[in-house]
């Protein structure tokens, strides 16, 4: 009986409320039907500060300012964005690193504000960094108008640097650094902590005792 009772349920054999079974099943499959996107990714720079052996975008160099995306481009990204009919909206920074163009993130954060008022949406913002020139002024900046942060962190300083090549410093000490004065502001925030993500490679999932170790400590 169980097992029949199970065909049922999964619409296998035809009951008396088998139309209406199915009928609730395709409204809850596609309930997004006729609702625009919600997550737009905006890529204001291909410019990166590092070279990381697995990055998977097409980065160019810091010294390439003609692939920074300009204010007027901006504006239209905005504008087009919210062509959507989706009511909630979340635009997330990409790169490149997001922080290279730190103006034109600025921008569209304000702009994009202005916009969800007068349309009467609701919009949220996320911004990708490696966190090597986040600043004191600019994460107040993005706290203050509600901007989630994230950021990468591949392990402890042998294995993050080893991924994370062509920066010219030591790019597990800043991303630690700034990763625990993020968490500390958000605490005082009542926040919870900030989103880092792990890429595992053939080299580093060898030492994923010191990695979560790391995170631990982090």
């Amino acid at each position: 009986m169980e097992e029949l009772q199970e065909l049922k349920n999964k619409g296998f054999i035809k009951t008396d409320t088998y139309e209406d079974q199915m009928v609730g099943s395709m409204v809850m499959k596609n309930h997004f039907i006729g609702r625009g996107p919600t997550l737009h990714m905006i890529v204001t720079t291909l410019r990166c500060n590092h070279h990381c052996k697995y990055c998977h975008a097409a980065v160019a160099p810091m010294s390439a300012k003609e692939f920074d995306m300009t204010e007027e481009t901006a504006r239209k990204v905005v504008d087009t964005i919210f062509y959507s009919n989706n009511p909630s909206l979340t635009i997330e920074f990409q790169g490149g690193e997001s922080l290279v163009n730190y103006p034109i993130v600025q921008f569209i954060v304000e702009y994009a504000t202005t916009r969800a008022q007068h349309l009467k949406k609701q919009v949220s913002f996320s911004l990708v960094s490696n966190l090597t020139l986040m600043t004191d002024e600019k994460l107040d900046w993005l706290m203050e108008r509600g901007v989630d942060i994230c950021s990468s962190l591949d392990g402890d300083e042998w294995n993050h640097n080893n991924n994370r090549t062509g920066y010219d410093g030591n790019s597990f000490e800043k991303v630690a650094y700034w990763i625990q004065r993020i968490n500390k502001k958000r605490e005082l925030q009542n926040m919870g902590k900030m989103g880092v993500l792990l890429t595992v490679t053939k080299e580093n999932i060898k030492n994923y005792k010191e990695i979560l170790d790391t995170y631990v400590d982090l």
